[in-house]
């Protein structure tokens, strides 16, 4: 049975969702904060129900607690809210499902039976060591694209997998290569762009060639032949050779071809290619609400690899994360939280362990001052002004010399 965490002081809520969901789930309801991170913590439940309304707490600063702590709870949250931008941004922070009050029950295990359902599927998407950590989250963006992997594992089709800066193609192609239809042979990566002058042209074609062979001479077991070939690099090449590449990988047909053998072309742009099936990798500023898993799953690999005890990061780090739109997307994450562990000392990383450049500062600096409930001219700017100068010495671990360098002001208008 699925475990079901009521966290509300409505007794009435409570035991009309116990009394109605009893007979699917196993239901507790708890009213105190620590109690139920405690809960959550020994993974004693499949999902949280969360209410925003209570008096003595306010659910969506409860979830940001939660989540900081036990990044990969599944939450539905109720509210008698009717502000949409409410239910966008506890969205953004990683809320599954937001349901209006009042509401009859059956829609609350609706929305249960729902996202466990996507859980569940998601299970069968097989995941190959070195795939990274980029697949890991519960946003909707992610499960789509998960989705549409699993969607293309039957068919042979090409892929032209769509990707920006700070993405590894590798990573996400091995995925592919795991789910596809040859997944028993082997996963080859190559790089085009060590093809990009003219005079090594020609060995290109003869290594392409080569890797596409049918029946090639010395293998012994289908695990030697190619399955999947990625190809890394395609924008850097000149406009003929593109245009050759193309020809040939849509025309790919003859007796020494093998035209089983799945091409997945990385690009920076949507190349307009008939003959292909298209693949947008999500970046990291349309899911931020997996941050936190991803974050976590980082931290426990990087304290593994540089033999340090480091078990998470503290609810400031979070939020100042949460802010930045992350332009090198996954690989700027991992470069940032490796440096965060490697400098943190107390177990947990804070916001003076993190390599903040100025633009994630400017950028929590302005989410906290257009959240203000007050949006004044004066207001914003004594709010902005405010957020930025705390932010950087939080991170300069309370000295305000070097803050008042860096914003070329005296030190006496910062004391």
């Amino acid at each position: 049975m699925r475990k079901v965490l009521i966290f509300s002081e409505d007794k009435d809520l409570c035991d009309s969702l116990e009394s109605y969901l009893k007979e699917t789930c196993l239901v507790r309801c708890m009213t105190e904060l620590e109690k139920v991170i405690d809960h959550l913590r020994q993974k004693s439940s499949d999902i949280l129900v969360i209410d925003n309304d209570s008096d003595n707490f306010k659910g969506i600063e409860s979830y940001k607690t939660i989540r900081s702590v036990v990044p990969r709870v599944k939450t539905i949250m109720l509210s008698r809210s009717p502000d949409v931008s409410f239910a966008v941004n506890a969205s953004k922070l990683g809320v599954l499902d937001y349901l209006n009050k009042p509401l009859p029950p059956e829609r609350v295990l609706e929305s249960i039976n729902k996202i466990l359902g996507l859980q569940e599927d998601l299970g069968a998407v097989a995941v190959p060591e070195g795939a990274g950590i980029w697949w890991q989250g519960t946003s909707l963006c992610i499960r789509d694209f998960l989705d549409r992997i699993k969607e293309s594992g039957g068919s042979d089709k090409n892929i032209l997998l769509v990707l920006e800066s700070g993405m590894s193609g590798e990573q996400i192609t091995r995925v592919i290569h795991e789910n596809s239809l040859n997944k028993k042979r082997k996963f080859v990566s190559f790089d085009l762009a060590s093809f990009e002058k003219e005079s090594s042209e020609a060995m290109f074609w003869n290594s392409i060639k080569q890797l596409l062979a049918d029946n090639p001479d010395g293998f012994s077991s289908s695990s030697d032949y190619s399955g999947t070939i990625y190809l890394n690099g395609f924008d850097v090449l000149p406009a003929h050779f593109k245009t050759s590449i193309l020809n040939f990988l849509n025309n790919k047909r003859g007796e020494k071809i093998d035209s089983t053998i799945r091409i997945v072309l990385g690009a920076g742009t949507k190349q307009g290619m008939d003959g292909f099936i298209e693949l947008a990798v999500p970046p990291l500023r349309d899911r931020k609400e997996d941050i936190p898993i991803l974050v976590k799953s980082l931290v426990e690999m990087f304290a593994s690899k540089y033999g340090k005890t480091v078990k998470g990061a503290d609810f400031d780090v979070f939020d100042i994360l949460l802010s930045y739109d992350w332009p090198g997307n996954y690989e700027e994450l991992s470069l940032v939280i490796e440096s965060s562990v490697l400098k943190c000392q107390n177990g947990i990383v804070s916001l003076c362990d993190v390599p903040v450049d100025f633009k994630m500062v400017l950028a929590h600096s302005l989410r906290k001052a257009i959240g203000s409930s007050d949006l004044s001219l004066t207001s914003s700017q004594s709010e902005f002004k405010k957020t930025l100068v705390e932010t950087l010495s939080a991170y300069s671990s309370g000295n305000i010399d070097p803050v008042a360098k860096l914003l070329d002001v005296p030190k006496t208008l910062l004391e």
